[in-house]
């Protein structure tokens, strides 16, 4: 038996104690797409260029594609980043968030975050979202993949940019020492959504250059790259959403910068 000091135990049980609280923020990458919403969020085809709303009680709403009636796998990638981080050292976490959507990835895992199918960075500021989840959620550090259905709905660079910047502004006015893990974006097929692709790829590019100029040492912004490596092939189950392979790259892509981050923070 090994005996410590009472000290050295008090920073033990100091250490273990410290819970760092962690929120995945996005959109449909980050919650599954309630089959409620499918009427509102999916059009008739996927190259149509913007989501459609019904606009007649009489008219039968359009169906899901069929991989998303039995298919909502993107949330399993939190369950693997879950389980990766409490099963290799890093057990005082706290996933948190005001969406916390449950769906068997075949182990338990904390499924809260906030995650809003078919937002827009544009939008999140617009409707003025985030400080109130920020209140209530109180997050130590912010995983964030945001920005996919700008380009869907062809939204200019710079204003998501400027979005960008507001959100971090709003996530530091929380907490002036956040830590923000912001994700390029994952690809999507290039034929859908009027060449969206393209316009991620553009976007990916500017988020290199725009977050160093607006991350600062007290409150950096990590950015990681969720796009190289991504086959929408074989990574995607519709060509736009994680499916079992997609979801082990981007938790890997993750689990790597929180490990970095979370002795630092705890």
């Amino acid at each position: 038996m090994k005996f410590i000091s009472f000290a050295a135990a008090l920073t033990v049980v100091g250490q273990a104690s410290a819970t760092v609280r962690i929120m995945p923020f996005g959109a449909s990458i980050v919650t599954p797409i309630p089959s409620t919403l499918f009427p509102i969020i999916f059009p008739s085809t996927h190259n149509h260029p913007t989501p459609i709303s019904l606009l007649s009680s009489f008219l039968p709403p359009p169906q899901p594609p069929p991989q998303y009636q039995t298919n909502t796998s993107q949330e399993c990638w939190r369950a693997l980043l879950y389980r990766n981080l409490t099963t290799t050292g890093y057990p005082n976490i706290d996933f948190v968030g005001n969406a916390p959507t449950k769906k068997d990835c075949g182990f338990p895992f904390d499924s809260d975050h906030e995650g809003r199918p078919g937002a827009l960075a544009i939008e999140y500021v617009e409707k003025n979202w985030l400080p109130d989840i920020l209140a209530n959620a109180r997050p130590d550090v912010v995983v964030m993949h945001l920005g996919t259905n700008d380009m869907v709905q062809n939204k200019k660079i710079p204003d998501v940019l400027a979005a960008y910047s507001t959100l971090v502004d709003q996530m530091r006015a929380s907490k002036p020492n956040m830590q923000i893990i912001f994700s390029q974006l994952i690809p999507m097929r290039p034929d859908m959504f009027n060449g969206a692709n393209a316009r991620i790829t553009e976007l990916n590019k500017a988020i290199a250059t725009w977050a160093p100029q607006k991350s600062t040492q007290r409150s950096p912004i990590i950015v990681v790259d969720n796009n190289s490596g991504f086959n929408v092939t074989t990574d995607t189950y519709d060509g736009e959403h994680p499916n079992d392979s997609g979801n082990r790259k981007l938790s890997a892509v993750f689990y790597k910068e929180l490990a970095r981050i979370i002795p630092a923070v705890s």
